[in-house]
Order: C-alpha cells, then sequence, then structure tokens
C-alpha cells in the first residue's frame, strides 16, 4: 500500500518520525507524496487529526491515526490504540 505520513515531532514529547517510517515499511507499505498516496497516516495527538483529516478527505482516501500525543482524546473517544505495534 502507498501510505503519506505525516509525523508532528513535538506531539507527546517526541515523535521519531524515522522511526514510524521504518515500522511502517517493515511491514509492506511504501512511502509515497501525499498526491501519489492510497492512504494519508498523522502521527500526532488532537492537534494533528483536524487538518490531516481534512487533506484526507481532499485526497479521497482513508486516513489512518496513530496517537502519538499527550492526551490523543480523539483516540480515545473512537477506540483507537495508543500502542504504535497494535496501531
Amino acid at each position: 500500500m502507498r501510505l503519506t505520513l505525516r509525523a508532528n515531532p513535538e506531539s507527546g514529547g517526541s515523535t521519531d518520525g524515522g522511526d514510524l517510517e521504518s515500522r511502517l515499511r517493515a511491514l509492506g507499505a511504501e512511502l509515497v507524496d501525499e498526491d501519489d498516496a492510497e492512504r494519508l497516516v498523522v502521527a500526532g495527538g488532537d492537534g494533528s487529526v483536524a487538518p490531516a483529516a481534512e487533506r484526507a478527505g481532499e485526497l479521497g482516501v482513508p486516513l489512518a491515526v496513530l496517537a502519538t500525543g499527550t492526551a490523543n482524546d480523539f483516540a480515545r473517544a473512537t477506540g483507537l490504540p495508543n500502542d504504535l505495534d497494535e496501531a
């Protein structure tokens, strides 16, 4: 699957985009520019989700959320896992 990753490095204190890219590639993902993506992946907190969701809507692709923020209200309210491996 062709993915675009948006990772907020300040979310939760330290979201490591390089580590997330490696994890996604290990699962068989191909990381591409947004215009070529089949899915947009956002790693961050509540403030990162809304703009990523808007962009996914513009692109017409699904949004995947990796909860790496401090409060993660969106993830908790929607039942998304906080564990990156589980997500």
